[in-house]
């Protein structure tokens, strides 16, 4: 496979199908390889999208993502300028013929979001603010455990991971504050609704 600059989530998710073809499953492992230098957007933003999706109603769907997140989200609270996966995490994978019909579904709505996205305040993902966009997505992805008990509400969370990996990607701080907006309202709606 040629190497390709990954500029929006379509690149992402055409790289990923290309790197796959041929293969019986599509791993984490697969989406590292594809998106190597920006890691960290796209591995916030694809697991999140499966939460936000119809396949996060599949049991424990919602704890093994913000597992997964958590320890991703870590390691960019940290600084760590790439992500490391545990081996058993970066095998996880999911049957390429399932992994297709979702991509097709979500093709029309991945384009529609990356005519949204252009970098725009940048300064928002440099030292130290994106220490902070990590300690929040790690307090978001922890909250996908207890919240995903409740049907539908983990959806809160996971769309918020979703516009905040879209904007780690594309160094787009307007879908940053997106996203904050977002959770912060999504969060009282469900602390109202719970209390």
């Amino acid at each position: 496979m040629q190497q390709h600059e990954v500029v929006g989530l379509i690149d992402l998710l055409d790289l990923l199908i290309e790197k796959t073809n041929g293969e019986e499953t599509v791993a984490v492992s697969d989406m590292r390889v594809v998106i190597a230098r920006r890691s960290y957007g796209p591995l916030i933003f694809l697991p999140a999208l499966v939460v936000a999706s119809p396949l996060g109603a599949i049991p424990m769907m919602p704890a093994f993502v913000g597992l997964l997140l958590f320890g991703v989200s870590i390691q960019l609270a940290t600084g760590k300028r790439s992500p490391w996966l545990p081996k058993r995490i970066a095998s996880r994978s999911v049957p390429r013929p399932r992994f297709m019909q979702v991509a097709r579904q979500l093709r029309p709505w991945l384009n529609r979001f990356d005519r949204m996205l252009a970098p725009r305040m940048s300064f928002l993902f440099d030292w130290p603010f994106s220490a902070a966009i990590g300690a929040v997505c790690s307090v978001l992805a922890l909250s996908m455990l207890p919240i995903g008990l409740i049907p539908g509400a983990v959806f809160v969370p996971a769309f918020g991971l979703c516009l905040f990996g879209a904007a780690l990607l594309a160094r787009d701080g307007l879908v940053l504050t997106a996203g904050a907006t977002f959770v912060s309202a999504g969060g009282w709606l469900i602390w109202f609704l719970v209390s």
